[in-house]
């Protein structure tokens, strides 16, 4: 069944599918090439799909799926997905049916990554470090990138909001202080910038930063008099 089609283009061998319940209601959209729309049926990214098909599958049952439009080149089906899960909603918002937990069009905008996720992925990447060449791939991908204003913007506010949590804030000096009081990273730290001159920038960001310490370690100390008084 095919519900709708575009005119054709270049490369326009896209579509957008649909997956139905028992009840003739949409539960996934997506978009792809090929046999993607069938792919969900053997081995879907999905879980609530995945999941879904697995307990009809034990049941002797299938779910259906249909192919809403076709003959779209990549921009159009990523519009036509966004459109289409906009209008029927997300399960995972309250808005909708919909098993998708991703708005639709290009990455991941959308997402929710509940608490549960982020801490096995977490404890999945502890102790792991990324290869020399993983780490040259990323620093050319991000060579001469530039953000716009806004994007700076907003990064520097969400830097800042990190920055307000007191407990944050106390784990960082923490891990700071661990690490320099080692004599091997100190004298890493040293090998590495022996011969190094700094730029004038940098020589006044110092001076301002070593000012400050002095300042808040006078701070504390007139403070701890005060209390013992």
């Amino acid at each position: 069944m095919h519900v709708g089609q575009c005119a054709t283009s270049i490369n326009a061998t896209r579509y957008i599918y649909a997956y139905w319940d028992n009840t003739d209601t949409p539960i996934y959209v997506g978009q792809g090439v090929n046999n993607r729309d069938a792919t969900h049926l053997t081995h879907s990214n999905n879980s609530r799909l995945r999941n879904k098909i697995n307990k009809l599958r034990k049941e002797g049952k299938t779910l259906r799926y249909t192919r809403i439009i076709e003959g779209l080149n990549k921009e159009q089906s990523d519009f036509w997905e966004i459109c289409w899960i906009k209008a029927l909603g997300r399960a995972d918002l309250n808005t909708g049916f919909l098993y998708n937990f991703t708005n639709g069009g290009e990455g991941c905008v959308g997402r929710i990554i509940s608490d549960k996720t982020r801490i096995k992925l977490s404890e999945k990447l502890k102790g792991k470090s990324l290869s020399a060449e993983t780490k040259e791939k990323i620093r050319k991908s991000r060579t001469g990138v530039k953000h716009s204003p806004e994007t700076c913007e907003k990064i520097k506010i969400n830097v800042k909001k990190r920055f307000e949590s007191q407990e944050l804030r106390e784990k960082l000096s923490q891990n700071a202080k661990a690490q320099w009081a080692s004599l091997e990273a100190r004298e890493a730290q040293t090998k590495r910038l022996k011969g190094k001159k700094l730029s004038s920038e940098s020589y006044k960001a110092v001076v301002q930063g070593q000012k400050r310490r002095r300042e808040r370690e006078r701070a504390e100390k007139e403070l701890l008099t005060k209390i013992e008084i």
